[in-house]
């Protein structure tokens, strides 16, 4: 566990974020727990034994993306104990990375999101937090985690912009429009009558954090509320914003730096789903223009 701390305390250290540390600790103690169960220590792995802790991953249903999240942690974890000089060799660093074919995020329509919109009763402080949440979401493409770290300071409500913390620890600027800062108006007169001392912008009843998983239950709730029968998630509104921009006829330069994303490649994908510019060029240029 020692080890395993250090790793963690390492990976720190390299600015990797919380979630990402997190998941690491978890799929190497849950590596640690299978080879205890089958072997008296964990001296001399191979990588016989990764292969085999990956087919009972397989065999237990686990999602091709989460087995290839769980080798990259091993990965990860046998470079640092090699660094250290605990092993002589990284066992996990032979084997290929797990090919996982890319899904087409889900997206919500402007008429689907204001049917969510509607399910909201604005008469609570729940209601006016929830709406303000949504409308924030939909309007900046903002990550969940980004949202939920927000505080007052970072806002500026008159110039409809919000300083968030991506991946990283990478700060950037994200907007939002008329209607978000609207909502957040509201919600922020309320907020400060009930909690004038609360740390976060979005909060519980006690005036404390909202966590993610409070998060994902709201947006399942209300999507529900709307008679929405495709899966909903909070990640949902930023696939939905980066398609909105996408078949504006925004560029994917400009959409990458909006997202926060490191890397074009990860901006492509909204390439897959945008078929409204193709529908467009169809009747525009195509035979029968």
């Amino acid at each position: 566990m020692n080890i395993i701390e250090q790793f963690l305390n390492n990976q720190e250290i390299l600015n990797k974020s919380v979630n990402t540390v997190k998941a690491y600790g978890a799929d190497v103690a849950q590596f640690i727990d299978f080879i205890f169960e089958r072997e008296d220590n964990m001296e001399n792995i191979q990588p016989l034994h990764i292969r085999s802790f990956l087919a009972y991953l397989s065999m237990q249903k686990l999602s091709k993306k989460s087995i290839a999240r769980k080798l990259s942690s091993l990965k990860a974890f046998f470079d640092f104990l090699t660094r250290i000089g605990s092993v002589e060799t990284n066992p996990a660093s032979v084997l290929n990375t797990v090919k996982v074919g890319r899904s087409l995020p889900s997206t919500l329509t402007l008429e689907e999101f204001k049917h969510i919109i509607d399910a909201i009763d604005l008469k609570t402080f729940n209601g006016k937090r929830d709406k303000s949440i949504l409308e924030f979401l939909y309007a900046s493409g903002a990550r969940s985690s980004e949202m939920l770290n927000l505080k007052d300071i970072d806002l500026d409500i008159r110039g409809k912009e919000a300083k968030v913390v991506g991946k990283g620890s990478i700060e950037r600027i994200v907007f939002f429009n008329d209607e978000a800062r609207d909502a957040l108006f509201d919600y922020m007169a309320m907020k400060r009558m009930k909690f004038p001392m609360a740390e976060y912008l979005f909060i519980n009843r006690f005036g404390t954090k909202l966590s993610s998983r409070f998060l994902r239950k709201l947006v399942e709730e209300y999507a529900a509320k709307a008679g929405i029968a495709k899966e909903v998630s909070p990640h949902t509104f930023r696939h939905s914003f980066a398609t909105a921009m996408l078949d504006s006829g925004v560029s994917l330069r400009v959409i990458q730096t909006l997202l926060g994303h490191a890397s074009i490649s990860s901006t492509q994908i909204y390439t897959h789903i945008s078929r409204e510019e193709l529908r467009r060029c169809y009747i525009q240029y195509g035979p029968f223009a």
